[in-house]
């Protein structure tokens, strides 16, 4: 079937009403379709004076499950860049809530309240906080979110009732009609902040995630207004409260037309030809050569960010500078920007090495293995020069939807990962890659997998193209790689690598060397695929814990010896 740019999912006629008034379906048919499913097909004026596609759709019957089946179906077929869920909902309405009747809510989060386990008694802690456990979360596209927020910025009053952009959203089969019902105590036990409650977008959402090769569309959109109070029954049907539904569905309808002719769908270029075909093998060759713990998606998603190969583009690492020399955790990065680089020549590294003492000698260390590892074809930024600029950085990037709200939410996102101040990318720095990538709009970013949504976020919000190549926390045994022992004072600093051979004297046991050597594997000996952790004649002399005792340690381990060759065979003399 034929490609459509927008899916809209309602289940009412009075939505379907709306959505046909807005968007000029009157003048047509419905348009007869094999499943029985009412739908308008119709063409809209988008931003940059292009047409998009919208293909509006009746469910048959109301619910998560309908709409998840359906959407699917859908899905597959027309394989759209969005998907919204529209339609009315009832808002938690009451003293200190966030919405009102007639409001429009745009939640960012959606909350699958269904699963749980229930017995009599449903009302205890204990079966609250089982439910809480047990619900499922859709997020919303962030970027779209930010389209949101630009357009109730700019449109007049009279398109935009009052629209509340962000917070959860409560989606599943029931129909809640007072304000003591334990399943609206349940939901605001999972999230007190929830802003309505409606049963269908957690259906949409689900059928979405079930489509992770056309990643990174379909976007998901939720757009709802607010018909009811949730905490009180409706009553029998009339005219006063059908018009106060059908109102509500007009202005969340008139909000949509509004919010999608700002949006400019962008697919993935069809690659063809023989520059096509070097570019798939490189991708080929990057899945097969980089290490098995490291993840940098399949190969048709590396093989549309290569694509032109001869189109130089941004690869970003940043670290904590904690020693003056380059700690082993940030080298083994460093090996794997190297080895990237050799496979795809025009990829640029683009380094930040937050050091906030800016000592000198430091800095020359740190550029001494930079240039010797890649030859003058990486860039390394300083921090304290970062941040001195970084005006204009931020500038840049709220100019291009990073608004106070979308920034809010990125930085709120290390109290949720857990993530030390020090440690988290700083908003300077998301900020700088932004800016960075104005003229290619792509880039590739070497993260940590607790770094993960912080960069997903950021790059939807501004609508960059990434290619994340996501690494585990580096261990050595139950320590932290840079952070604890065994690792935390391992520095890589030739020609003679005296810290590292201090620490095969004085600390490890043998299955702690082989982590250590086992993260270098494949990196230093190009074309070689030799373990350097199963080097043979590792001392025998261990206990029955596996530890040698530093009195007969053969301080010369095969692995360690091995790996430091290796190393002097890279790095050369010391600069």
């Amino acid at each position: 079937m034929e490609r459509i740019d927008f899916l809209i999912v309602a289940a009412l006629d009075i939505e379907m009403n709306a959505l046909s008034r807005e968007f000029g379906c009157g003048a047509t048919a419905p348009q007869p379709r094999e499943d029985g499913l009412v739908s308008h097909r119709v063409q809209i004026e988008l931003q940059d004076a292009t047409k998009g596609s919208v293909l509006i759709v009746r469910l048959n019957e109301m619910g998560t499950l309908a709409a998840s089946a359906v959407s699917s179906k859908l899905i597959a077929a027309h394989r759209p860049w969005c998907v919204v869920s529209f339609g009315i909902a009832g808002g938690f309405i009451g003293k200190g809530e966030d919405v009102n009747l007639l409001d429009v809510v745009v939640p960012d989060t959606i909350i699958y309240y269904e699963p749980a386990k229930e017995d009599r008694d449903t009302a205890t802690d204990q079966q609250q906080a089982e439910r809480r456990s047990r619900a499922r979360f859709y997020e919303v596209s962030p970027s779209l979110l930010s389209i949101c927020r630009r357009y109730l910025a700019t449109c007049e009053p009279a398109r935009c009732r009052t629209v509340v952009v962000g917070g959860p959203i409560a989606s599943g089969e029931k129909k809640i009609v007072d304000i003591d019902a334990p399943t609206r105590t349940a939901i605001l036990k999972i999230r007190d902040k929830t802003l309505a409650v409606e049963m269908e977008a957690a259906g949409v959402a689900a059928a979405v995630e079930a489509y992770p090769e056309m990643r990174p569309y379909p976007h998901v959109l939720v757009i709802k207004g607010i018909s009811d109070d949730a905490g009180q029954d409706a009553g029998t049907p009339g005219e006063p409260k059908e018009a106060q539904r059908q109102q509500a569905a007009d202005e969340a309808a008139r909000f949509l037309r509004g919010v999608l002719s700002m949006m400019k769908p962008e697919y993935p270029r069809p690659i063809a030809g023989k520059q096509a075909s070097e570019v798939k093998k490189m991708a080929a060759t990057l899945v097969e050569q980089m290490p098995a713990w490291v993840s940098c998606g399949n190969e048709t998603e590396i093989a549309q960010m290569l694509f032109p190969r001869s189109e130089e583009f941004p690869a970003f690492y940043n670290w904590r500078a904690f020693h003056p020399q380059v700690h082993w955790v940030d080298f083994v990065h460093l090996l794997l920007l190297r080895k990237l680089q050799s496979i795809c020549p025009h990829v640029k590294p683009t380094l930040l090495v937050i050091d906030k003492t800016a000592d000198m000698q430091a800095r020359q260390s740190t550029l001494a293995v930079v240039d010797t590892l890649f030859h003058g074809t990486a860039e390394v930024v300083w921090y304290a020069d970062v941040e001195a600029e970084k005006g204009r950085f931020i500038d840049y990037a709220i100019k291009h939807g990073l608004d106070d709200a979308a920034r809010k939410t990125i930085l709120s996102t290390k109290h949720v990962l857990g993530v030390s101040e020090g440690n988290f990318p700083s908003e300077t720095w998301l900020c700088y890659i932004a800016w960075k990538c104005e003229s290619v709009g792509k880039c590739i970013v070497l993260r940590w997998k607790r770094h993960a949504r912080i960069y997903e976020q950021l790059m939807h919000i501004l609508g960059l193209r990434t290619l994340f190549m996501t690494t585990p926390v580096l261990m050595i045994g139950d320590g932290l790689g840079k952070f604890a022992a065994p690792g935390r004072d391992l520095v890589i600093a030739p020609p003679h690598f005296a810290a590292l051979r201090k620490w095969i004297e004085t600390c490890p046991t043998p299955n702690q060397v082989t982590d250590f050597c086992t993260y270098f594997d494949g990196l230093l000996d190009e074309g070689q695929s030799q373990e350097l952790a199963d080097t043979p004649g590792r001392s025998p002399q261990a206990d029955v814990g596996g530890q040698t005792p530093s009195a007969q340690r053969d301080v010369h381990d095969p692995a360690m010896e091995c790996l430091i060759s290796k190393l002097q065979h890279v790095l050369g003399p010391e600069p």
